[in-house]
């Protein structure tokens, strides 16, 4: 799965890192990902604002570890593997 989050908290990812995913949104948009509001990285809890959520479908809160990471001007692309 394909995660969107602003690119301010890239500094706190990492391949391999541990991530819960507390508030998303199948937003899909040209990137066809998913737009994070809330996770958790380590100890760290983060939170984004973001569009709109009214037309949007809320996911449930899921966790995983960081696939990938592609670093964009505005946004960060990122996926993780369920567990």
């Amino acid at each position: 799965m394909k995660y969107t989050i602003p690119s301010a908290a890239t500094s706190h990812l990492s391949i391999g890192k541990w991530v819960e995913i507390m508030e998303s949104y199948a937003h899909h948009d040209e990137t066809d990902s998913i737009q994070v509001r809330a996770m958790r990285v380590g100890s760290q809890m983060l939170a984004f604002s973001g569009p709109t959520k009214d037309k949007a479908r809320p996911l449930r809160p899921h966790e995983g570890q960081i696939t990938f990471i592609e670093n964009g001007p505005t946004s960060t692309l990122f996926g993780i593997s369920l567990r």
